[in-house]
């Protein structure tokens, strides 16, 4: 695996994690309240 490869798949993978992370909180937030 190239590093060039490397860091697009981190970028990847952490811009999909944050998304996913924000969709959960907003999803959860109004079932809490």
């Amino acid at each position: 695996v190239t590093p060039a490869h490397n860091e697009a798949a981190v970028a990847l993978y952490t811009s999909a994690g944050f998304t996913v992370v924000r969709e959960n909180r907003d999803w959860t937030r109004p079932s809490r309240a």
